[in-house]
């Protein structure tokens, strides 16, 4: 499915105050919208399919090393993306243990 975007807007409040206020719709977080869903501003229908793949990178300055607790930080969420991506796909905690073997 190819989607044509009409707008870019950045800011989530401005995106939810246009789709509040139009016929358009978008493709957002429930987190971003849950306030206006619960005022009944706005209805949210879950993508089941395609899936959406989501793509999260780390970026730095190059001359500035992320500190002790920033790299911690990078730590827990990488396990928390890998914990939480193993727990959606069935088998794949199987094919972990093999990697590690």
């Amino acid at each position: 499915m190819m989607l044509t975007p009409k707008y870019e807007i950045d800011a989530l409040g401005t995106i939810v105050k246009l789709v509040a206020s139009t016929s358009m719709a978008t493709i957002l977080p429930r987190i971003a919208v849950q306030r206006a869903v619960d005022r009944g501003t706005l209805r949210v229908h879950a993508i089941l399919a395609p899936r959406l793949i989501r793509h999260i990178v780390r970026i730095s300055h190059p001359r500035r090393p992320l500190s002790t607790a920033a790299e911690a930080l990078v730590s827990i969420i990488a396990s928390e993306i890998q914990r939480t991506s193993d727990a959606a796909t069935p088998g794949s905690q199987d094919l972990n243990k093999e990697k590690m073997e």
